[in-house]
């Protein structure tokens, strides 16, 4: 219980200290449209981010995240530092739920992902910004823990529901539960008649939670929106061409994205896409899905070769880059900028490849930890022809990968550990 204790203070101290680490921004970007959002929800009583008297109801965004923000301000007040403070505590919870679920399946791992849990900073960076990323994560642990460490047929009613909360905060994670239903199906426990009847549970109880927001969107378009409507379509056709995000940094006035010649096939295509922007991307979507497709279809080897160079940047990288460091500590560019980044980039690759030996080492001791890996594996594929070159798109996932990596360390620790004894019998 100390070391519990102990790790926790540590870890909220960790997640503090990114308030001076870090100089977040809440005027600009997703966390102005969230803030706006609740803003309306609370005044208005409509999901909107429409900053006018009547803001008209809005279909764009998944709703569970600005809920969660107008219910924070309204009753702990309109400063972001609530919101934050609120998240470093679900943080935490979900490092304890991520450390159940190691003592469950791997005992000798769990104190090692507890404090991989408490101090990566990846982690804790993400609960300083009013982004939906620490709520998505909480709720994949949470649904996760759920479905591992609950036992009887709840657990597929609760870890249903946590997952339809997370589908409700970030939408693209509704084929998650096909991926799941069918491991369940292929390699659980039980006779198969029981095993359907899991999947059965879980999949009515996502559906419960996610279908009164998709008849409220149908009452408020008079069209079928299951959860939002997103820019699948923008990101699949930017998927096509985009390597890497470095053009979105050359803004000009009015935050209007240039976009490199290879985005293009011809002239033609270039006037369509700009005209698309002109009007919305939230309004232009099926043009951006179109010339995707169309793209895919005729040039699939080109694309290909696209998604497999990308790939690694949903992973790799410092996992900083959309946050702007202490700028009197480290100022842009500065030496101790370029130490920082380098720190944090190595720190990130070495728990990627800890969690990469980490999965051999479950496969080869027979851990069961397929049901765990599925995150992991849904986000690689579900990313792979979108636009997934911000490893923003893979932190809700991040505490699986300290879990994996928390059983690479208790390997090497026990190997350490009986080559020290072996040294003192000899």
């Amino acid at each position: 219980m100390r070391f519990v204790f102990s790790g926790l203070l540590i870890g909220f101290a960790v997640r503090i200290g990114m308030l001076w680490f870090v100089d977040y921004k809440f005027d600009v970007g997703d966390a102005s449209g969230y803030l706006s959002t609740a803003h309306n929800l609370i005044n208005h009583h409509t999901l909107s981010d429409e900053l006018s008297d009547n803001p008209l109801p809005s279909t764009y965004r998944p709703p569970f995240y600005p809920f969660f923000v107008a219910l924070i301000t309204s009753i702990f007040g309109h400063s972001p530092f609530s919101i934050q403070i609120s998240q470093m505590v679900i943080s935490l919870i979900a490092g304890l739920l991520i450390t159940s679920v190691a003592a469950k399946i791997v005992p000798k791992a769990a104190p090692w992902v507890f404090l991989l849990a408490m101090i990566s900073p990846f982690e804790a960076v993400y609960t300083g910004a009013v982004l939906a990323e620490t709520v998505t994560a909480f709720l994949l642990v949470a649904a996760f823990f759920a479905i591992t460490v609950v036992n009887g047929l709840k657990r597929w009613a609760i870890g249903g529901i946590l997952l339809g909360l997370c589908v409700l905060t970030r939408d693209i994670y509704w084929p998650l539960i096909l991926l799941v239903s069918m491991s369940w199906l292929l390699m659980g426990a039980g006779r198969m008649l029981y095993r359907v009847r899991d999947v059965v549970v879980l999949v009515i109880s996502m559906l419960l939670v996610i279908l009164p927001w998709t008849v409220r969107n149908h009452h408020v378009t008079d069209r079928w929106i299951f959860v939002s409507e997103g820019r699948l379509g923008y990101s699949l056709w930017m998927g096509t061409w985009a390597i890497d995000g470095k053009f979105t940094k050359n803004e000009t006035g009015g935050n209007k994205r240039v976009y490199p010649p290879e985005a293009f096939r011809s002239a033609a295509e270039e006037e369509l896409i700009y005209a698309a922007d002109a009007k919305g991307i939230k309004d232009s979507d099926p043009v951006y899905r179109s010339l995707a497709i169309k793209r895919i279809i005729e040039e699939p080897g080109n694309v290909l070769m696209t998604y497999l160079i990308r790939a690694p940047l949903l992973w790799l990288g410092t996992r900083f880059d959309i946050f702007q460091l202490n700028s009197t500590i480290f100022p842009y560019n500065s030496s101790s900028w370029f130490a920082v980044k380098t720190i944090l980039w190595g720190i990130n690759s070495l728990l990627l490849l800890a969690a990469i030996l980490g999965a051999c080492v479950a496969w080869h001791r027979r851990y069961n930890v397929v049901i765990i890996s599925l995150p992991i594996l849904y986000t690689a594929l579900i990313y792979f022809p979108l636009n997934g070159f911000e490893n923003r798109y893979s932190q809700p996932v991040y505490p699986f990968v300290l879990f994996f990596a928390g059983i690479f360390i208790s390997f090497m620790a026990d190997k350490f550990s009986g080559s020290s004894k072996l040294k003192q019998v000899g």
